[in-house]
């Protein structure tokens, strides 16, 4: 399996989703900590979360769409 790096702004997500599961939460860590706009903050984190559902880290709840 391949080497996986993260950035600052993906290591926020990271670190945030495992504190609370909660994608919203990871959005406002990264407004918070880095100078970006509501729209990049949100495609951040689900870009952070699609690269861990396609390495097999994160699985989707049933409820996702």
């Amino acid at each position: 399996m391949g080497e996986a790096n993260l950035n600052p702004s993906g290591l926020t997500v990271l670190r945030t989703l495992l504190t609370s599961g909660d994608p919203a939460e990871a959005v406002e860590a990264l407004l918070t900590e880095f100078s970006v706009d509501q729209a990049v903050a949100e495609a951040d984190v689900t870009d952070v979360m699609n690269d861990m559902i396609s390495a097999g880290i994160l699985v989707p709840s049933r409820g996702s769409a």
